[in-house]
């Protein structure tokens, strides 16, 4: 799944989106980043924000998200904001969950 920085606008109750660049999200992301600056709390369960995740890439949280395209290459569009990733880290795994709010 592609996952994408998108810069975010609000006009009165919408949000305006445009994308920017690509992101990488596990193996070294964002996510691994915002865990680490959690104190990379292991055999427990843990959650970091889309926020904390984009703060650790240098953007600006109150003006960017990361949307992923579930069908990517695929005529329906199907994106979703990132709202937080919840997992659970023990011996080098950790299943992780995704928090999505549907856009498209």
């Amino acid at each position: 799944m592609p996952y994408w920085r998108y810069e975010t606008k609000t006009r009165g109750s919408r949000i305006r989106y445009a994308r920017q660049s690509s992101v990488r999200l596990a193996g070294g992301g964002l996510i691994q980043s915002a865990w680490i600056e959690k104190g990379s709390p292991e055999d427990a369960g843990w959650t970091v924000s889309a926020g904390e995740m984009l703060a650790t890439g240098d953007w600006d949280p109150s003006t960017s998200a990361i949307v992923i395209d579930t069908a990517p290459g695929r005529t329906t569009v199907s994106l979703f904001r990132l709202l937080a990733v919840s997992g659970y880290t023990s011996n080098g795994w950790s299943p992780i969950l995704l928090h999505l709010h549907e856009l498209w």
